[in-house]
């Protein structure tokens, strides 16, 4: 018996042909044929491209923009349909007599510039997969007459969700791309989920470079998408920016339009596992405005964005030991930015510690001519003085913790105070930093997920989050933590939990 797989993986290769030149500085070589291909909704698919040079010379023909001394090359053209065609940057991996073979992470296809103003331009971005974007209906219904629409009654009042951009208002939702695919002998349309961000731009925002346009709007997004990696708890990327824009009119002419496109491969992790996200849409809903704003307007914006993006690779991390990294890199970023901002991350003005400093030197220099040391001790421990007017990890810590109301004690098993329990996780990262020792793995995962479900719960509040938006499964697996710890302890060799 043959026992299919219920989810098989079905693979859409997209490819783009053209012609054109490879340039480098003020080198160039004409390319008479040009290929690009990819996996197209794999995202860890990174563009591949094969170039023939058009010169007669079959020895190293693209010499001159390989050269050690030259920048990355460039490749710009057109396609077999005579659409604007770029690879920014070309990765060279080998040449075959006349052939360059390499990869690229990003194709643009359109022009870059707009032969006169537009009077409206429309940018969507599809992203990778996030749990957080839904369809704008609910339930869509297709009546006899073959129009697809919403039934009264049956829907919930679905609008974009809505977040703030300088450019104007995003939206945030699940549309839909349809692909001819072969099925057998039969040929079928296959609907695939598309996670997408999508706005109008402002008036004062038009431009006649789409190219300017897509660039101000990926860095509009990122910190949106490091906030729906955060809530998602798998990292969201940009994978497709479309600039549409609209043309003023020329007398008798209709309405022209042009579109430009930045084309990304390889940005996300095709492997990355399916986990509990730490929001429900739905309850969600457009509180979702609130939190960016919130994280725009935070004193500890930058610590935070840094603090999202290693708590993610935490939660994703295959292994324990980058598991507990990740997740203290997290921590220890989020705490000491708080920290550094307001101003309580040292025990002493400067000024004063200076003077304590200076005389500290003094001190351990009369010791070491009195002890007839070696006069280089003096210099050796010279650089370990600023750490002395350094506070602690872990007090400043638990005490961030506790100011902030992150619920913690579902974590340990009763009886244990808040700062006990930060030191006990710190050890078990400083052991294993300093010293390789991580100690019991199954342990040293329970204090890893400790780390980060501590982060995550700091960094929710910090950005203006509600219990009631969490996903009722978010945290289902901490009730199991202290339980399997006091197992293993119990089993453990040597130790008696009841002296």
């Amino acid at each position: 018996m043959t026992i299919t797989d219920q989810h098989p993986r079905l693979t859409i290769s997209e490819s783009i042909r053209g012609k054109g030149r490879v340039e480098s500085g003020e080198e160039s070589v004409d390319v008479r044929k040009a290929s690009v291909s990819r996996s197209k909704y794999d995202p860890s698919s990174r563009w591949t491209f094969e170039l023939t040079a058009g010169g007669d010379s079959l020895h190293d023909p693209f010499g001159p923009v390989l050269r050690p001394y030259t920048r990355a090359p460039s490749f710009c053209g057109e396609t077999e349909t005579g659409q604007p065609f770029k690879v920014p940057q070309l990765v060279y991996q080998r040449t075959e007599a006349d052939r360059m073979i390499g990869t690229a992470q990003e194709v643009w296809l359109g022009a870059e510039n707009l032969p006169r103003a537009p009077r409206k331009q429309v940018v969507v971005a599809d992203l990778t997969h996030t749990t957080l974007a839904v369809p704008e209906k609910s339930l869509l219904l297709k009546s006899y007459t073959g129009e697809i629409k919403a039934e009264d009654g049956l829907t919930r009042d679905d609008k974009p969700v809505a977040l703030p951009s300088a450019l104007g208002d995003l939206s945030l939702a699940l549309h839909y791309r349809y692909e001819e695919v072969a099925v057998g002998s039969s040929r079928s349309t296959i609907r695939i989920p598309t996670p997408t961000l999508s706005l109008i731009l402002n008036e004062d925002s038009l431009s006649t470079s789409p190219a300017n346009i897509a660039q101000g709007f990926v860095d509009e997004i990122d910190p949106i998408l490091r906030l729906l990696s955060f809530l998602s708890r798998q990292q969201v990327y940009w994978r497709r920016v479309q600039v549409t824009s609209e043309l003023d009119r020329q007398p008798d002419a209709a309405t022209e339009v042009e579109r430009f496109e930045q084309l990304r491969a390889g940005v996300g992790d095709d492997s990355e596992r399916d986990r509990e996200r730490l929001v429900n849409p739905y309850r969600l809903g457009n509180h979702l405005f609130s939190l960016v704003e919130h994280l725009n307007a935070s004193p500890y914006r930058e610590s935070l964005l840094l603090a999202m993006l290693y708590t993610v690779s935490a939660q994703n991390a295959r292994f324990v030991e980058t598991s507990l990294l990740h997740a203290f890199t997290a921590w220890e970023t989020i705490t000491n930015g708080v920290s550094s901002v307001e101003k309580k991350d040292k025990i002493l003005d400067g000024g004063i510690f200076a003077k304590l400093r200076a005389e500290l030197r003094v001190l351990i220099k009369s010791f070491v001519d009195r002890e007839n040391l070696r006069s280089e001790i003096v210099s050796d421990i010279d650089p370990k003085l600023g750490e002395l007017n350094r506070l602690s990890f872990a007090p400043r810590a638990a005490e961030l913790l506790e100011r902030c109301k992150v619920p913690w004690e579902d974590l340990w098993l009763p009886g244990l105070d808040l700062l006990t329990c930060v030191r006990q996780v710190t050890r078990r990262r400083n052991d294993f930093v300093h010293r390789g020792d991580i100690g019991d793995l199954t342990l040293a995962h329970i204090d890893a997920m400790r780390a980060t479900v501590l982060v995550e719960r700091l960094i929710y509040r910090l950005v203006g989050g509600d219990e009631g938006w969490l996903d009722p499964f978010a945290y289902a697996f901490v009730k199991d933590l202290p339980r399997l710890e006091a197992a293993i302890e119990k089993e453990r060799p040597g130790l008696d939990l009841n002296p």
